[in-house]
């Protein structure tokens, strides 16, 4: 499909329809879909967040929350009662253990299946890296 031109790659021709960014913007997922809009990378004081001390594909994202019951969720901060349960073990304004299944990275977690985890499992996966 043609993609609104904010788009990497898209599952359809909506601006929020995008499944992939370019360096330098991050995936904001709709509710629970796999699409989602792409937003400037993480800047620290803005969106509540304290650090961005992950990059990932050349992408900037939350690693430390402002609010210390938040922590990073996909690299975005959010606050722990989410649907799902991602962090078992929170720290101030980070997570210090993630749920099962899910990859921990500067002290957020994040989905596998969604960017800029997904990104991070395929890097690790060809550099034979085990994911922590």
């Amino acid at each position: 499909p043609k993609c609104d031109t904010s788009c990497k790659t898209c599952a359809n021709g909506e601006p929020n329809g995008c499944t992939s960014c370019e360096a330098k913007k991050a995936l904001s997922y709709e509710g629970e879909s796999n699409t989602g809009t792409c937003k400037s990378e993480c800047k620290p004081g803005t969106n509540n967040c304290e650090k961005c001390e992950l990059t990932v594909d050349g992408t900037a994202y939350c690693s430390k929350c402002k609010d210390a019951n938040q922590f990073p969720q996909n690299g975005v901060c959010s606050a722990a009662a989410g649907k799902a349960i991602t962090c078992t073990t929170k720290g101030t304004g980070v997570c210090d253990k993630c749920a099962n299944g899910l990859l921990r990275m500067n002290g957020g977690c994040y989905e596998t299946t969604k960017f800029p985890g997904r990104a991070s499992v395929r890097k690790q996966h060809r550099l034979g890296i085990p994911a922590k």
